[in-house]
């Protein structure tokens, strides 16, 4: 708040179940230098005002509603500052909700769907969510789902060896 920041991220401690730690810098969390900040709950301070102004959590959402909050407030251009300590520790468990998929799938839909301006923007990331959504969709047994996402990313990435191998993997196992 005092270097006037909308919102605010500090790193963070993933733990997993066989106690192994992964340390995870807001700063470059894809290591990629391409985005900044990790939508985690915890991980993330945002002013009040702007919370209520990009309107809150989406209530339709139960997967990614941290993530999709990220989405709003990047289309904003809002300003990030970084703690650069180790604030939060996240343990993993194995039955927690994001495992969960029709969560996963309607969830990711509905995101891509809801944002198309920010995914035309952002490919890989459009693709990501689809896969996601793809992959839950065969593991419900939704294998005409499956097919669909799965063919209209092999229709734009139709070198995308990993993608295929997923597809044949994922409807065959």
């Amino acid at each position: 708040k005092d270097n006037n920041y909308d919102v605010g991220f500090c790193n963070m401690k993933e733990i997993n179940s066989g106690h192994q730690i992964k340390l995870i810098n807001a700063s470059n969390p894809y290591k990629n230098q391409q985005k900044k900040g990790k939508y985690i709950a915890g991980m993330f301070a945002i002013e009040r005002d702007l919370f209520n102004s990009i309107g809150m959590y989406d209530e339709k959402i139960n997967y990614g509603e941290n993530t999709e909050l990220g989405i709003r407030l990047r289309m904003k251009e809002v300003s990030m500052g970084f703690v650069n300590n180790y604030n939060f520790i996240y343990n993993k468990s194995e039955g927690d909700g994001s495992k969960n998929n029709l969560n996963k799938y309607n969830s990711n839909v509905y995101i891509v769907n809801k944002h198309p301006e920010y995914f035309k923007k952002n490919p890989v990331t459009k693709k990501l969510f689809l896969q996601v959504a793809a992959v839950a969709a065969a593991r419900l047994g939704l294998h005409k789902n499956a097919n669909q996402i799965f063919g209209s990313l092999l229709k734009e990435n139709k070198k995308d060896i990993k993608l295929w191998l997923q597809y044949i993997i994922t409807l065959n196992g």
